[in-house]
């Protein structure tokens, strides 16, 4: 598991901010074996690591593409700081993502179910704070779907569709103001409604039962007006 996290690292470094959550579950040996892992499966990075910090660099400082919360918090501070507004919008988005990777672990996991709701979290919120998100980076969030029992978020399915509206900037090879109005505001509604659906007292343990008592009547052969009947 350890050099599997580290090898999904060194294809996107978003794997990382998962490691505290893995540590917490599996101790020590886990967080070895992924140093271990990192050094030797890195070797190329480390030969070229001046050559990767510049281009990290210039792509951290140059490429600001199809951003959600990250941009309209930039645009909402440009009125009340001129130089300042990115540079606070990029501390708060480093303290979102260092929040959410300390709520990850804070608690001991209850279950392999509840490591992956953690590990989505986690991914999830990163990709709605940074400034850049391009449509391929979603895959991230797309991998965890069938494994998040079975109410999945459809937001984000809805969110990778929308995405590829990015593309009408390499279309015409200009922005167009509606663009992130059509892909993030269908994204944030249906994902409010999913959060207050899933906040409603009561309203997991109702579909639950409403899952699971038609079979059970059937298995049981019980009579639904009398449940202790066979």
């Amino acid at each position: 598991a350890a050099l599997a996290l580290v090898a999904a690292a060194l294809t996107k470094g978003f794997a990382l901010l998962l490691l505290p959550l893995f540590a917490r579950v599996h101790g020590r040996s886990f967080v070895l074996w992924a140093v271990l892992g990192l050094l030797y499966l890195g070797m190329p990075l480390w030969v070229y690591l001046p050559q990767f910090l510049h281009g990290m660099y210039q792509y951290l400082e140059t490429v600001h593409v199809n951003s959600g919360l990250f941009n309209w918090v930039n645009l909402a501070l440009l009125p009340f700081t001129r130089y300042w507004h990115y540079f606070i919008a990029e501390k708060l988005s480093d303290l979102a993502i260092l929040g959410v990777v300390v709520w990850s672990a804070w608690r001991p996991v209850a279950s392999h179910e509840d490591l992956l709701r953690r590990s989505f979290v986690v991914l999830a919120v990163t990709l709605l704070v940074i400034p850049t998100l391009f449509p391929w980076y979603l895959l991230w969030t797309l991998a965890f779907m069938p494994l998040l029992g079975r109410r999945p978020l459809y937001s984000f399915v809805l969110l990778s569709g929308l995405s590829v509206l990015l593309y009408t900037f390499y279309i015409s090879i200009m922005p167009y103001w509606w663009t992130p109005i059509a892909e993030y505001v269908p994204f944030y509604l249906l994902l409010a409604w999913e959060i207050i659906q899933a906040k409603k007292p009561g309203a997991v343990r109702a579909w639950v039962h409403r899952l699971v008592t038609p079979g059970l009547i059937l298995r049981l052969g019980s009579d639904p007006a009398q449940p202790g009947k066979v």
